[in-house]
Order: structure tokens, then sequence, then C-alpha cells
């Protein structure tokens, strides 16, 4: 049976779980049906006023009337106003109001009519601290059974004001068809969007794209058919100063079997780009997706940073952090492809990334790509707690070019094979550094290091030795020396960020070169003892062979930053050891004549 009953509220209440307090008021006529489980009331009004995390909250909503069928599901409201202020999650809201004529839902009849929606909210992100926001819906009608569907233009708009600066206005057109194939003849988007990049300069993106769209209220499905338009970048730190992104692109969603399927393409510069997009399962969300490029250079819209001092740890303020929380809900599974690509200076064609992210972990294995004639295999890891990996083989390659466009730094030329398997974790840049650890080898035939001319260096002996004293020298490297290599290998240990190789073998037809030392990635700088041997024919500026250093090892300590290298050559260790060599050879000349006369003496007296 149903009955109206007059109600009358006003409580106080608490809880600790969130921490909440605060007062209720409500009054009005309630309608209750239990037999046709039916539920409504008239003239209401409702006032909250609570804290809530030590936040004020206030609400206040009236309806003339509210029906609710809970065997249809149909709900319907009529005069509904609504208003709010205080803190609402991140946000501050400063005022916030609702005000809906007529709204009907009957999801059995598949009916939905709205006389008129606005809503309008204002405030602040960041729980008030942060960029102001102005945020608009407007429906003026709507109304989709059945049999048919019919609506004023809807429009959406969100403005934000602050250091960065938004604005957005969505707009729907051209209403049609029914509730099983609702068509909407134009769904736009028109956004511009500027970040302040230093006190100087400012970076702006604009977006207009447009599509026509169907939806199905029964089905639980919406589709973009025909999405296009441009996006436009301008930034003074591009070398265009501006990219222009034609887009072309479909979209089409199903809520009933929880899928979505995108596809995109665009041509800009000289890259033709494509991806598809697949969504299966909302909660949680996994996505798989394709994508493939033609040619590709980042670095002429994201330029390299440039190389800084080499001390990460100078000032924490420059020192970017690092962030990879957002690992912990994604779900993918992909592959990327790109037949030419150049990032942070490295080119690299015919690339091929596969990547898996589940459980707080991505993965890019293999990645494979051709490398500065050769080829590199590897496999890299990322996890949300901060920590990667990476382990990659490169064969065969041009390691100078390679180490120019990678490091900005000209050290060692050759071609080789380069094994590296590290792993990492830290906040920033700089502590993944500090804290890196892993092992590699290096082996390289026909090159050279730069930055030191041990044979030249080992040509001047003679002065810097003369009366069998010897001295010490000491000299910054420089770009233009370099020690010629037939093969080099080496190994090496990281801990803590310090590389360490104890098995240096360099060899060339004039010498051959030992060493062991560290070598400070963080800070950028190198600890290290080279000790070359002279094994062929050397001569100095007299024209005369240097007979002395043959076979003699000459120790020359490299320290300082990679860009500013210094090498310390120790003669008098180098003199030391020439001394002993030739008083050696002195005596084998002296004793050796003699010990042959007595055999021959010997021998004479055997065959008598």
């Amino acid at each position: 049976t149903q009955s109206r009953t007059p109600v009358e509220l006003s409580t106080q209440f608490s809880a600790t779980q969130p921490a909440a307090q605060g007062e209720l008021k409500a009054r009005g006529d309630l309608d209750l049906d239990l037999v046709k489980n039916a539920f409504g009331g008239r003239g209401l009004d409702v006032a909250l006023k609570a804290t809530l995390d030590k936040r004020a909250v206030q609400l206040d909503g009236q309806a003339a009337e509210l029906r609710f069928d809970g065997a249809s599901g149909a709900l319907s409201v009529s005069k509904l106003e609504a208003s709010a202020q205080g803190a609402a999650g991140g946000l501050q809201l400063d005022g916030a109001k609702i005000a809906v004529p007529a709204l009907a839902w009957d999801p059995a009849a598949k009916r939905l009519s709205a006389g008129g929606v606005e809503i309008t909210a204002r405030g602040k992100l960041a729980d008030g601290k942060g960029d102001a926001f102005d945020a608009r819906l407007a429906a003026p009608k709507l109304d989709i059974t059945a049999e048919r569907a019919s609506g004023e233009r809807v429009t959406a708009s969100v403005k934000l004001s602050g250091a960065q600066t938004v604005d957005a206005r969505l707009t729907l057109d051209g209403m049609a068809g029914n509730a099983q194939a609702l068509t909407i003849g134009t769904l736009s988007l028109n956004a511009a969007v500027q970040q302040p990049i230093d006190k100087q300069r400012t970076r702006r993106i604009v977006a207009a794209l447009a599509s026509p769209a169907t939806a199905s209220l029964d089905a639980q499905t919406f589709a973009l058919t025909k999405l296009a338009g441009d996006i436009t970048m301008e930034d003074p730190a591009l070398p265009q100063k501006s990219v222009k992104l034609p887009i072309t692109a479909s979209l089409s969603v199903d809520g009933k079997k929880e899928t979505v399927d995108a596809r995109f393409t665009t041509r800009f510069d000289e890259t033709t780009l494509g991806a598809e997009f697949d969504v299966r399962g909302f909660a949680p969300m996994r996505l798989s997706f394709e994508a493939s490029a033609d040619k590709l250079n980042l670095d002429r819209y994201f330029p390299p940073a440039k190389p800084g001092p080499g001390n990460d740890s100078a000032d924490p303020k420059d020192d970017p952090k690092i962030d990879l929380s957002a690992l912990k809900g994604l779900n993918l599974a992909g592959e990327a492809r790109v037949g030419q690509l150049q990032a942070r200076g490295i080119k690299t064609q015919n690339l091929r990334v596969v990547l898996k992210a589940a459980n707080g972990r991505l993965d890019a294995a293999p990645v494979t790509a051709a490398l500065y004639g050769g080829s590199v295999s590897a496999r890299a890891f990322a996890t949300a707690e901060n920590r990667i990996g990476l382990d990659a083989a490169l064969t065969g390659v041009n390691i100078e070019p390679l180490m120019k466009d990678a490091l900005d730094k000209d050290l060692i030329a050759g071609r080789g094979n380069v094994k590296l398997d590290v792993a990492t974790a830290g906040a920033t840049v700089g502590a993944m550094k500090r804290a890196l650890d892993g092992s590699g080898a290096l082996a390289l035939r026909d090159g050279a290091v730069k930055g030191i001319n041990v044979a030249q260096a080992l040509r001047n002996a003679r002065a810097l030795m003369g009366g069998g004293g010897g001295q010490s020298e000491t000299k910054t490297g420089s770009a233009a020396e370099k020690t010629d290599f037939s093969e080099l290998t080496a190994s090496f240990v990281i801990k803590d960020g310090i590389a360490r190789n104890d098995d240096l073998d360099l060899k060339s037809p004039l010498i051959r070169v030992g060493g062991a030392g560290s070598v400070d990635i963080a800070a950028a700088t190198l600890d290290y003892t080279v000790r070359a041997s002279v094994v062929g024919t050397l001569k100095g500026q007299d024209g005369r062979d240097i007979n002395e250093l043959r076979g003699v090892t000459v120790p020359v300590k490299l320290s300082g930053p990679f860009d500013k290298m210094r090498y310390t050559i120790d003669w008098s260790a180098a003199a030391k050891e020439a001394l002993k060599s030739k008083a050696a050879e002195q005596l084998k000349e002296r004793v050796a004549p003699k010990l042959e006369e007595r055999a021959r003496d010997a021998l004479k007296g055997l065959f008598r």
C-alpha cells in the first residue's frame, strides 16, 4: 500500500574512518509503496554541514518531486537544485551548482529525457593551493526513446588558470535516430593549453578535432566513426618553433563487453605514424597496442639537454626526479616498430620493441635494432618501486660515432662488441647513477683511445730520462691526441656507481698497454693507471732507436673529469726499470762470450 509521510530530521554525527563530524537536516513528504517497491518524495530540502578530515563541506539540495521505481530502475526528478562548497577530494570548491528542471531515465523503456540541465563548478585544484578552475555543462533539451531521438546543442567547457592555462570546449550537435541507434552529426573538441618553459618562454598546444558519432543506450556502445583534425604545438625550444599533426582516427567503446578499439594515423615533417589500441576489460584495464613509424627524429621536438659538468650531487635542485609509481595500475602488452629513429642523439634503424606491463613491472624484451654499422639486442625492465635494469649486447658496432651521439664525448674509436648488464634504483637521476650495479665487457679492433698519445710520449722519453734519473710529467689530455690499437679488450664491475676495471689489454705494433682503475659514473671522473710497454721500434727526435725502453713498462696515471682529463707519466720509475734492463744486457754481453769460449774448449777436449 502507498503512504505519504511528512518527515523532518535533524541529527548530528561523527565518525573515525574517515574522520568526519557534522550536522544533517532534512524535511519533506516521503511516498512509500512497499508492494510495488516504489519510493519518492515531494518538497524535499536537505542541508549538510560537516568536516571531512578537518576540511569543511557544505551541501544544500531541494527537489519539488523525486520518484524511483525499484522494479524497473526508473528515476525521475523535477525542479532539482543543489549547491556545494568546501573541500572535495583534491579540489577546493568555491561554489558548485546543479539545476535540473526535469530529468527522467527509464532503462526498461529505453528512454532518457532532460528538460534542461546546467552544472557549474569553480574553485582551485590541490586543496585550494593550486590553479583555479571553472567548469560548465549545458544541455538545454534532450529526448531519447526507443522510437526517436532529438536534442539541442550540448556544450561542456573547462578553464584552468595559473602557472598552466587550459581552455577546452566540447560540443555535441545534430542528434537523431533512436535509443538503439543514436547518431550525432558532429562531436567536436577545441582546446588550448599553455605551459611555461621558463620565465621568458611559453609552450602552447592547440587541438581542433571533430567526428560524427553513434551510440546505443540499449547495447551500451559508443563510437567516433571518423575523427579528424589537427594538433599544433608551438614551442620556442623547437628548431622549427612549431609542429602541426594532422590526425585521422576512429574509436569504439562497448560497455557490456568492456572493450575499446582505437586507430589513428598522422603525418608530420618526415614521419608517417600509425597505431592501434585495444582494451579488453575495464577493471582492471588490459591494454594491447601496435605502433609503427617509418622515420622519427624525437630530437627535433624534444631536444636533448646540454651536457652538465658531470656532478649530479652538486646541486640537488638540478637533479631530475623519477617517479615510476604509475606502473602499479598498468596492464599492457604491445609492440612498436620504427624504421629510422633518433632519440637523445642516438640513431638506430629497424628498431623493434616488445612491451609488457603487469603487477607494477614494465618489461621491454626483446629490443632489437641496427646500430652504427652493427646491431643491438637488449632486455630492460622498470618497476613501480623506481628500479630499472638493462641487459644489452652490441655486436660489430662502430663505437666512436655512438659515443659522440650518445654522450657528446670523443673518448674511444674502434669497431667491436660491448656487453652491459646493470641495474639501479633511486628517486632521482643522480641517485640512480650512484646506486648503479652490474658488469660489462668491451672488445674492439683497429681503433684508438682519445686524449693521450702514449707512443708520442715514449718518443720524448730520452730527454726526460737524461742522466738516468728521470722525472714525472703531467699534462692535460687533448682531443687531438690518441693512442692507436689493433686490439683492445676490457671487463669491468660496477658497484654503487663506481666502475672498476683490472684487465685492460691494448695491443699495437709499437706498444702493449695494460691497466687498472675506476670510473665514477655520477661525477663523470676517472682514476686510472695504464702501464705501457715498448714492443716495437720507436725513434726519438734525433732519429735514433730508443732501445733503452724496449721491454720497459712506463706507468701513466689518468685522472679528472672526462672533458678535462689529466695524465701523469712517472718517468722516474721508467728510468729505474730501464737502467735495470740495460745492466742486465751489459752483464749478458760480458759473460756470454766467456761462457761460449769455455764451451768450445770443452768440446774440443771431448772429441780428442
